[in-house]
């Protein structure tokens, strides 16, 4: 007869019984490993949002570079018509990763982040 497969729920009903020997503890490490593979896993590869925005970012330096002052969130989020709160922190992204840099423009007394590259 085929030895039996030590499952989650075996696992389980052992932690919960008390039973610790080499079997619970080996299970434990080896769901341990693979957690550990598949975040690792997930951490290398780019989400699909992820490159969407990477995409917007590129748009956005393209934009900022054709024009002769330093663009606001506003100013950018208007001429791609998307909202503030999508492209402030594509911009965040692109300050921390040099691709813009981050400056002031005062509009009508007031000043405002904006960005040049």
């Amino acid at each position: 007869m085929a030895e039996k497969k030590y499952t989650q729920r075996d696992f389980l009903t052992d932690v919960i019984n008390g039973v610790f020997n080499d079997t619970v503890t080996g299970y434990a490490q080896e769901r341990l490993n693979k957690l550990d593979e598949k975040n690792e896993k997930r951490k290398a590869e780019a989400s699909a949002n992820q490159l969407k925005n990477a995409k917007l970012l590129d748009d956005f330096v393209a934009f900022i570079a054709e024009q002769e002052e330093p663009q606001t969130t506003t100013e950018i989020a208007r001429h791609f018509g998307l909202s503030t709160q999508k492209v402030a922190p594509i911009m965040a992204n692109g300050v921390k990763t040099e691709r813009a840099t981050e400056t002031t423009k005062t509009i009508d007394k007031k000043k405002y982040k904006a960005y040049t590259v």
